[in-house]
């Protein structure tokens, strides 16, 4: 077993990462494991959701992110991806709507789960000295995130980078809610949208999302082409990408 994860709200659930690439959910009054999910690859870390207590996610080898409902396993909710390396830890935020991910390319990144079909993280972390990113929590207060890297240091981001930690005047707070307001009007113009994606990133791993971004489009084309010819693919293939099998 290499990580465990306890549910605060049913107490009884414990969640489990194995070396086999399995994922149990045991349930302690059974004395047994209730569920168990084989992924192509070997998870890293677990985290359950605190407001939506069946969710949980796997931080997994494959530089994914799955987020699974304990209760059906044949399929996951949501898959995020945007590493480029292994995934090596993940946690939600206390409102159970985003998430903190931190991985082997030594990069952190924060997920809002709502939007999570965008294939788009909502921000990226890095900083020049920043290794492996070994563990990171997302603090009580939800205005921080923590995280341990490689190179011996933990560091303190903010938990949403525009916004400002001191208390604003009424004037300030009108004028950030107006910029708000028109980024939201106008987001859908190219100039504004790709101002709004853009996030620093290293070279190397700019390098990686590029060939990664080829590799996927040319798997989704193929699956369109047979899907053309008459080729039977399963809707709901989507949400089991990553599942190798489900013991009950």
């Amino acid at each position: 077993i290499n990580v465990c994860s306890y549910n605060r709200a049913e107490h009884n659930l414990v969640l489990c990462c194995m070396r086999d690439r399995a994922v149990c959910v045991y349930d302690a009054r059974a004395h047994q494991a209730a569920q168990k999910v084989y992924l192509q690859n070997r998870s890293n870390s677990v985290t359950w959701n605190p407001m939506r207590p069946m969710d949980f996610a796997v931080g997994n080898e494959d530089s994914n992110v799955y987020i699974f409902d304990s209760r059906r396993l044949d399929k996951h909710r949501g898959l995020l991806r945007g590493h480029v390396d292994a995934v090596l830890s993940v946690d939600f935020s206390p409102t159970g709507r985003e998430l903190v991910s931190g991985g082997f390319d030594k990069c952190l990144r924060l997920w809002e789960l709502e939007d999570w079909d965008k294939g788009r993280s909502r921000d990226v972390y890095n900083a020049k000295r920043m290794q492996r990113v070994w563990t990171c929590v997302w603090t009580a207060d939800n205005n921080f995130v923590l995280c341990g890297s490689d190179d011996c240091n933990m560091r303190l981001w903010k938990a949403y980078s525009n916004k400002p930690l001191k208390k604003l005047k009424f004037s300030e707070q009108r004028a950030l809610e107006y910029n708000d307001k028109l980024k939201e009007r106008y987001k859908h113009f190219p100039e504004i949208s790709r101002i709004a994606k853009q996030r620093p990133v290293p070279q190397p791993v700019k390098k990686a999302q590029r060939t990664r971004h080829i590799m996927y489009g040319a798997k989704n084309k193929k699956e369109k082409r047979m899907a053309a010819h008459g080729t039977e693919i399963e809707k709901e293939q989507y949400r089991k990408r990553g599942i190798l099998a489900v013991e009950k």
